[in-house]
């Protein structure tokens, strides 16, 4: 009888049915969060459809959920959810904790302007709470974006004091934000090949990931993060020339955690520089057979395998197997980028409407609150103007609900762009696409967004060929089949995300001030560029945005 329960019940659970109440808390989504995301959001779903938690504590759930699987423009949607609740307009704590997440956003889709301001204005609460760990947090964030503006002194004196500042703390996550500052200070260091510095930095590392902790810690964390460091150790020993030490850490590397796949590339440094190359095709063959047994043949782990494959036939000199493999891993990144951009559509339009009704819905209840008292002393009045002002308002909702359509269009196509963070998923790859002209537009893509050239208003197509040691042939090429555009087009699209994107951050800057700042030769140029792209002009679309926000000024700047 019992086993005729548990066939009944498991696949029910499987198929998404009704789940134990044992399961509906926000601990175990959490406890879930890297062995079984999916069961997660599931959790969550019904825990909405119950009410059994607040709006504010599933939203920030849901959130955290996206950040711990590295889905930060989807955790976003949840954060700005609540950014303008009660919950964190009338409580600091409440609004550190956002303030700490929303820079691990910006910092996760490498927007490092909205990092920073985020980071600013944590570290402003943080110092009037007196909350050294949001403090530790905040330098360590306005720390790494001194690094990538080339401010690298500045940039190491505040991660130091950042990471002291957490060391003293008693924070009941100390040991998860050491974890990822360590971490993020020994790729710094890696990168400038200071290997002995990052070398002391793993062993300060292992000390927190040997650390019992106080038993908050998400189920599988301290596996995975030991597998990363053995890798990593392995990677800088080999460096150093300590060969022998580097092998103990690679068989240890091996002996730990299997199940943690997706970050086997950690290992890959180690393995090409020492020339196994055999080592890494035969690790990633397998990956790729067990994905085929799974029927399950167009996915990120199965792009990873390809390229990993194909790249260790290169360095084998044989390059038919190469090519065979690069022949593949750019169909599948071409079908993963029309997959991705099709649920993305559909899971942010969701979102939305949801958010939609949502801020209607409190929209409605604060107005009644707060006129309720004048509504009747003024009804007389409204009912003899009524007709005039209705047909007023009437033909006011029909523009603005344009141009609120179009706004919307805007963001979501933002959203979507933002994605594309490695050069192959940047525009999709066509069928007779090489490897160098990926290679050459993901250099571009690079280039243009970290020094954001495009604000020059003289910038040509020599000047960037000459950057990017190539020819224009080349560029010609790799712009058509990787943006669809040539050079002029491709860069005033770059010229109009800017303008977008400063017209939501800064409300009290001019047209013709953004215009000039991203590198439109005249305010004109911007007016055309924008009309014909978007439908609508800057000073529609501001007004739009003015319109629409009920945020803080301060905050809506980080949106």
């Amino acid at each position: 009888m019992l086993f005729c329960m548990l066939c009944f019940v498991c696949p029910v659970l499987r198929a998404g049915g009704m789940m134990p109440d044992s399961l509906l808390t926000v601990d175990h989504v959490y406890n879930v969060t890297f062995t079984d995301p999916d069961l997660g959001h599931r959790i969550l779903r019904e825990m909405r459809s119950r009410k059994m938690y607040t709006p504010y504590e599933l939203n920030l759930a849901e959130g955290d959920l996206y950040v711990n699987n590295y889905k930060y423009q989807q955790a976003m949607v949840y954060y700005r959810r609540i950014l303008n609740s009660d919950s964190v307009r009338l409580n600091r704590k409440n609004r550190l904790g956002l303030y700490h997440r929303m820079v691990t956003c910006f910092d996760g889709i490498h927007d490092e302007d909205g990092k920073e301001r985020c980071a600013r204005l944590l570290l402003k609460e943080a110092e009037a709470e007196k909350d050294a760990p949001m403090q530790s947090v905040a330098l360590f964030a306005i720390g790494k974006s001194l690094r990538y503006q080339g401010d690298t002194a500045r940039a190491y004196d505040y991660m130091q004091r950042a990471i002291h500042a957490m060391e003293a703390s008693d924070y009941a996550y100390k040991f998860d934000n050491l974890r990822y500052e360590y971490n993020t200070l020994f790729l710094f260091l890696l990168n400038e090949h200071r290997y002995e510095e990052a070398l002391a930095v793993l062993g300060k590392l292992e000390k927190i990931v040997d650390a019992s902790g106080d038993g908050k810690e998400i189920a599988g964390l301290a596996s995975k993060e030991r597998k990363t460091l053995y890798a990593n150790k392995a990677v800088v020993l080999q460096c150093l020339g300590r060969e022998d030490e580097a092998e103990r850490c690679y068989r240890l590397w091996e002996n730990t955690a299997k199940e943690y796949t997706n970050d086997d590339y950690l290992i890959l440094p180690y393995l090409f520089a020492k020339g196994r190359y055999d080592e890494v095709i035969r690790k990633f063959h397998a990956q790729e057979t067990e994905l085929r047994r799974q029927g399950d043949t167009v996915n990120y782990h199965m792009r990873t395998a390809l390229r990993y494959q194909g790249k260790a036939y290169m360095e084998k000199g044989d390059y038919e197997m190469a090519a065979s493999y690069y022949r593949r891993l750019a169909e599948i990144t071409k079908l993963l980028k029309e997959e991705e951009q099709q649920s993305l559509a559909i899971e942010l339009a969701t979102i939305y409407e949801v958010n939609e009704k949502d801020a209607i819905i409190e929209w409605q209840g604060v107005q009644l609150q707060r006129h309720e008292v004048t509504f009747y002393s003024v009804i007389a009045l409204l009912v003899s103007l009524g007709i005039i002002v209705g047909i007023d308002m009437y033909n006011r909702r029909i523009i603005f609900r344009k141009n609120k359509v179009l706004v919307k269009q805007i963001e979501k196509n933002e959203s979507l762009e933002a994605f594309g963070q490695e050069p192959l998923e940047a525009g999709g790859v066509q069928e007779s696409a090489s490897p160098d002209e990926c290679a050459l537009f993901g250099k571009l893509e690079a280039l243009m967004r970290r020094e954001k050239l495009y604000r020059n208003s003289k910038l040509t197509r020599d000047d960037i060929v000459a950057r990017l040691y190539t020819n224009k042939n080349a560029l010609i090429n790799a712009l058509q089949k990787y943006a669809g555009s040539g050079f002029t087009d491709y860069v005033n699209a770059l010229r109009l995300d800017d303008a977008v994107e400063l017209m939501k951050a800064c409300p009290e800057m001019t047209i013709e001030h953004v215009a000039e700042q991203v590198g439109f030769g005249s305010v004109v140029s911007l007016y055309r560029q924008f009309k014909y792209r978007y439908g609508l002009t800057p000073a529609e679309f501001r007004k739009a945005l003015d319109e629409e926000s009920g945020q803080p000024e301060e905050i809506a700047q980080q949106s």
